[in-house]
């Protein structure tokens, strides 16, 4: 799917949006892949990572997300399962997905704060 469609469903009310906290952390992972496109470190994520697994992969829609980018679970590997992104997927979509998202997100708060505020004085 391309950014745009994780957009439009993301902003579908019905639709969980990721948390802040995981799409700020996505956004470094997606940060350093795109400053190193060619090292499979940086296109693997460890699932059983303490942070990671508490701020991403408890996040359901930071998961659906990673699915909807490319990324593949890999649950073979001796240390735990880890998240890969196929040397073959372009990450663009994946920094796109999660700009828009961290705007969405911040449009929400916004939109939430606003309808609380004018809820105070009724």
């Amino acid at each position: 799917h391309t950014s745009s469609y994780l957009v439009v469903t993301m902003m579908n009310d019905a639709v969980a949006l990721p948390s802040g906290t995981a799409l700020t952390l996505l956004n470094k992972y997606c940060l350093n892949m795109r400053r190193n496109p060619t090292s499979l470190k940086f296109r693997r994520i460890r699932v059983l990572n303490p942070k990671f697994y508490k701020t991403v992969w408890k996040d359901v829609a930071a998961r659906e997300l990673l699915v909807e980018v490319g990324f593949e679970l890999d649950e073979v590997s001796a240390d735990g399962p880890w998240l890969i992104l196929p040397q073959t997927v372009d990450p663009a979509p994946f920094q796109s997905a999660i700009e828009d998202a961290l705007v969405m997100h911040e449009a929400r708060q916004s939109a939430l704060a606003i309808a609380e505020a004018m809820q105070a004085y009724s």
